[in-house]
């Protein structure tokens, strides 16, 4: 992510701002223990965890921007960005950031909830008027392209995969076929892999080398979707 000031993110999602304006925000945390210096740390409320009560943890980690949903008791030298719903104002700005691009690829990998968190962003983009791809790009785990397919049908947007074949290729064609087809959004579903895996993250690595050559600067973002 390139450095965004707080204002600015701020503003994407007409958050009120407290703090520093211009503090440079350049990755995001939702998971304290990955939080670190640079990044803004989303409280997302669930059912189980309220990210509200890890804001000290994070901040530990050197996060000093907070995307929050209520006051917090102020720490030294942090911003808050306030918002009614953290999970959909995390969702604006990143559109309103990809929007800087012609066309954008969100890789989603981890553990658990990516695909149907693919489809969360495919049914918003598709209902701002965007035209969305979906690309599977988990090409081995028994019916993860049909499973694509699947929202992909029911989200109106455009598809392309591949069962059992290299994902790096797939991808390669799926951007290519975007291209022709003028897409706004290319949301692309990887394989879970945990990072002490060589081979896999060398075919993570794969994948972006290919993206980066069909579009110059991308990814623009990756999502890590853990539960």
């Amino acid at each position: 992510m390139k450095p965004t000031s707080a204002q600015v993110l701020s503003n994407f999602c007409n958050g009120k701002l407290t703090g520093n304006p211009d503090y440079p925000v350049s990755g995001v945390a939702i998971d304290s223990r990955d939080a670190k210096a640079g990044d803004i740390f989303v409280c997302i409320v669930g059912d189980k965890n309220n990210g509200h009560k890890f804001v000290p943890a994070a901040y530990e980690q050197g996060c000093r921007c907070f995307l929050v949903s209520r006051d917090i008791v102020p720490l030294p030298g942090a911003t808050y960005i306030q918002v009614e719903d953290t999970l959909d104002a995390f969702c604006t700005m990143g559109q309103k950031y990809l929007e800087q691009f012609s066309l954008r690829k969100i890789a989603v990998t981890g553990s658990v909830g990516k695909t149907t968190t693919i489809a969360k962003l495919a049914h918003k983009y598709v209902s701002e008027g965007k035209k969305v791809m979906l690309i599977a790009g988990d090409t081995f785990r028994a019916g993860a392209v049909e499973q694509l397919k699947e929202w992909a049908d029911k989200t109106n947007s455009l598809f392309y995969g591949k069962d059992g074949i290299d994902p790096a290729g797939v991808i390669f064609d799926g951007f290519e076929l975007a291209k022709k087809e003028n897409v706004d959004i290319v949301l692309v579903d990887t394989a879970g892999r945990l990072q002490n895996k060589v081979n896999l993250m060398k075919e993570l690595e794969k994948m972006n080398k290919v993206i980066d050559r069909e579009i110059p600067g991308a990814p623009h973002e990756t999502l890590l979707v853990i539960d």
